[in-house]
């Protein structure tokens, strides 16, 4: 990088707003084929990214000024103090959020985060901290004033800004005459999906029923509280959807299911649960999917967890649908 008159926050901002690809699908440009590790989808993560980097800036113009008596130029004198800078964060902050710097950091110097030659120790789901416990948020959020948004959704997952966006004409009903939410707005990625209702009884429907209704073609909440806790509602649902279609560990032993771009395209069972190659060789001939197609697996349909939830088994068909109505292509997000 040559000598720039600019500062280096004005610098980094430069090289991050040259990634942005804001009002673009990420998810329609994968499925082209393209490279998209280099852009920057979101404007959430544009910011996030941008934070990050100022705190690695502040932190290398103080060690660059201690080693050198003055201020780094440019933003490659201070790329050596990227080891340090991480060790310390390591020290201090959880896995997901050094994660997320040198995240930040790749996309600041445009290369991959293993080229830095720093390991970020392993997400644990027993660390997961947010939605788990109470907090002081909580003490300011009332469930009983807020019951038709709490029941919204604990009903249909939606994440924060999805919530926001949703619109009561986006409920419709499909011809098995079930309903079903139409998420096209402010989803993660921007991939579109359909939400099935997940309800506990009837007046759960009512009331999703009801305030689409009255929403029309509007927004169905104005105003989300912030110290709601989407993300605790979410899980509620994702726990619903699950075991709504989770079959009993005798009916899935001994199966094995073949996934295509996280869609299951077909099923079968064999003596011992593995796997056999001309049973999946005839899946794929059936679906004219060839068999070193990007994104084909075949897998056993029981989900053996690990560690803190070692000896607990699921169902990967069913994990598998909950994590699609969650916006997600992974069925392990659901054991978290």
């Amino acid at each position: 990088m040559a000598r720039n008159r600019h500062s280096l926050s004005y610098q980094a901002k430069q090289i991050l707003d040259r990634k942005l690809r804001i009002g673009e699908s990420k998810h329609e440009l994968k499925r082209k084929g393209e490279d998209v590790s280099e852009w920057i989808f979101s404007y959430s993560t544009y910011t996030s990214y941008l934070k990050h980097i100022n705190y690695f800036i502040n932190y290398a113009r103080k060690e660059y000024a201690t080693e050198f008596g003055k201020q780094p130029r440019n933003l490659e004198d201070c790329r050596k103090y990227v080891e340090p800078f991480m060790r310390e964060s390591i020290a201090k902050h959880s896995p997901w959020t050094c994660q997320l710097q040198i995240c930040a950091l790749g996309k600041l110097y445009n290369c991959r985060t293993t080229d830095f030659g720093i390991d970020i120790p392993k997400r644990k789901r027993s660390q997961i901290k947010r939605s788990r416990h109470s907090n002081q948020m909580d003490k300011h959020f009332s469930e009983k004033k807020n019951a038709d948004l709490v029941c919204f959704c604990k009903c249909c997952g939606l994440r924060r800004r999805e919530l926001a966006a949703i619109k009561g004409s986006d409920l419709y009903i499909d011809e098995n005459g079930i309903y079903k939410l139409n998420v096209t707005k402010a989803s993660k990625g921007g991939r579109p999906r359909q939400v099935t209702i997940c309800y506990e009884n009837q007046e759960e429907l009512d009331t999703v029923i009801r305030l689409c209704k009255e929403a029309g073609n509007s927004n169905i909440f104005k105003k989300i509280s912030s110290a709601a806790d989407v993300h605790y509602y979410r899980h509620i649902f994702a726990l619903r959807t699950y075991e709504k279609h989770a079959r009993s560990f005798k009916e899935y032993k001994n199966e094995r299911i073949v996934i295509f771009r996280n869609r299951v395209i077909g099923s079968y069972k064999t003596a011992n649960g593995k796997k056999d190659f001309l049973t999946f060789e005839s899946i794929c001939k059936a679906n004219k999917i060839p068999l070193n197609a990007k994104g084909l697996r075949d897998v056993s349909s029981a989900y053996y967890c690990r560690d803190d939830l070692k000896g607990k088994v699921l169902d990967r068909k069913a994990m598998l649908i909950c994590s699609q109505a969650l916006g997600h292509n992974r069925e392990q997000v659901l054991q978290n």
